[in-house]
């Protein structure tokens, strides 16, 4: 399922995305490189300040093998389990 923007729960795809750099070994310097952004957007990202754009959720969605909601839903399983 394609969630848009102003679907997205901004803190679970905060967590949900940490939580797959963490466990993929992906650092925000080589996650801005792959997806052609600064390091400084890969933060806003990371702390919920600020959602990816659709073709940098394209992106994210190659690079991890999995859509948007469920990146989500880790981040929702995370927050919940501390």
């Amino acid at each position: 399922m394609m969630l848009y923007r102003n679907e997205i729960d901004r803190v679970a795809f905060a967590a949900g995305l940490k939580r797959l750099m963490e466990r993929e070994k992906v650092t925000v310097f080589m996650l801005a490189e792959w997806i052609e952004t600064s390091r400084q957007t890969i933060a806003a990202w990371r702390s919920g300040r600020a959602l990816p754009r659709r073709h940098f959720m394209t992106k994210l969605e190659k690079i991890f093998r999995m859509r948007v909601d469920e990146i989500v839903r880790i981040g929702k399983e995370t927050e919940k389990n501390g």
